[in-house]
């Protein structure tokens, strides 16, 4: 009978707050990488340029660019909180060096994002084959449109692998975190129930 009734060790209780401790640990761990990974999924490769105008803009690597029409935007310290409809508008892409005219068309897929400061989706697409040249962005609205406010449109490519690591990094974090904390909830439980019925 006695050993029925010894008191659980109190190592127990420390284990229960490691548990707990590592749990919220593992879960902020997870929630900064993630909101870094989709931070820089939007940020380092995409050129913002401001509409209606014209901007000259280079890329280091070929290949296919990406228009996003970000509706809620950041630029040289001016802020931007347009409608959610693009507008209409007449985007012309013209490669400075051999002066032909890039053909521009629809995005292959569709591409929403949204954080604090940027959200945005694709419009347009665009392909770059000399990532020497430089390429002059040229966007009109309609002739019959008047006093259409200025928007952002950002150019380039998403980098897609830190966007899936940041995802997974939260799923992953938040499955691990959750996990010991129901651990440490389940210890400390079974530790008290069995500490009570020690003292009964």
């Amino acid at each position: 009978m006695s050993e029925l009734k010894k008191k659980p060790s109190k190592l127990w209780y420390l284990l229960a707050v490691i548990c707990l401790v590592f749990s919220l640990l593992i879960m902020i761990s997870a929630g900064v990488v993630g909101y870094r990974g989709i931070v820089s999924f939007v940020s380092p490769d995409l050129q913002r340029v401001i509409i209606p105008g014209s901007e000259t803009l280079s890329f280091k690597e070929p290949g296919r660019k990406t228009i996003f029409y970000e509706y809620t935007s950041q630029v040289k310290g001016r802020v931007f909180s347009s409608r959610n409809q693009s507008p209409e508008m007449t985007i012309t892409v013209t490669d400075l060096q051999s002066q032909s005219i890039i053909p521009v068309v629809d995005p292959k897929g569709s591409t929403t994002y949204n954080l604090p400061s940027r959200s945005g989706y694709s419009i347009a697409s665009f392909n770059v084959v000399n990532p020497n040249a430089k390429y002059n962005i040229n966007v009109t609205y309609p002739d019959n449109v008047q006093n259409q406010s200025s928007v952002v449109l950002a150019i380039g490519k998403l980098p897609v692998l830190p966007f899936v690591l940041a995802l997974l990094s939260i799923i992953f974090g938040g499955i691990l975190g959750f996990g010991l904390a129901i651990a440490g909830t389940v210890i400390i439980i079974i530790t008290i129930v069995r500490a009570k019925q020690a003292s009964a």
